[in-house]
């Protein structure tokens, strides 16, 4: 991968604490975006 592709930056804000900066390429922020489309059944219990 080079320099030209394009850049994301996702900042998570928890809570607590400082904000969380991560630089991820387009292709990996689509990535995820796909796996969040995706319905999964996945034990969750809310906080």
């Amino acid at each position: 991968m080079s320099d030209e592709l394009g850049r994301v930056v996702l900042t998570i804000n928890p809570t607590e604490g400082e904000p969380i900066v991560v630089l991820m390429t387009i292709f990996q922020a689509a990535k995820i975006a796909q796996e969040l489309r995706t319905p999964k059944f996945i034990p969750f219990s809310p906080v």
